[in-house]
């Protein structure tokens, strides 16, 4: 039996047509499954080093000694999460003991407590944060406190309570030097001295 010019015509038009079919419909099922599959690139499966602690220690202290082997720091904490790549040292519940030599005695230069605490190990610098309490020359109160043990500087640009036997002072800014003993409240400062200490101060 004899088909169709148009019959044929249209077979011919498909046997062209297919091979362009089948290859889009290839591809199209290629790319379904590169999108269906979990991407397991290396850049997916590294972890930034940030994101995770290097290590977690519990009930925690570490003593830093000078180059004479005496110790001139001494931090303890309930909780310390080491970060390498940024040198850093998250403190909970933070106990500080920092120490200065002179000569074979050795004298405490401050004691501070705190809720938290980040130590930077590319300066030595020590962040107080939350409820910080600060033993030197009287008692230091506030949220955030910065000692710079280089330096000997307790430092902050937040309210802060000074306590001593002299009276109660309260400042917006505080710069405490252990080396001289000296102490700079700035800001908005109040507060009440006994009279002698004033008459001190004045002269």
């Amino acid at each position: 039996m004899k088909m169709p010019t148009w019959v044929w015509r249209l077979v011919e038009h498909f046997r062209v047509v297919l091979p362009v079919l089948v290859v889009a419909a290839l591809a199209a099922y290629t790319w379904w499954l590169v999108q269906a599959m979990p991407d397991t690139s290396i850049k997916n499966q590294i972890t930034k080093p940030h994101d995770l602690p290097d290590y977690v220690l519990k009930q925690a202290r570490v003593e830093r000694i000078d180059a004479s082997g005496q110790p001139v720091a001494l931090l303890q904490g309930r909780m310390m999460v080491y970060h390498a790549e940024q040198d850093r040292l998250d403190i909970t519940s933070l106990h500080l003991i920092a120490k200065k030599s002179n000569g074979d005695k050795e004298a405490s230069t401050l004691q501070a407590w705190a809720n938290d605490g980040r130590y930077e190990g590319k300066t030595g610098d020590i962040h107080l944060l939350g409820q910080v309490r600060v033993m030197s020359s009287g008692m230091f109160k506030g949220e955030q406190l910065l000692w710079q043990p280089r330096l000997q500087l307790l430092s902050t640009d937040q309210p802060v309570v000074l306590q001593s036997p002299q009276g109660t002072l309260q400042g917006m800014r505080l710069r405490h030097n252990t080396n001289t003993g000296v102490t700079q409240l700035s800001g908005r400062v109040t507060g009440v001295l006994q009279a002698k200490s004033a008459l001190n101060m004045a002269q």
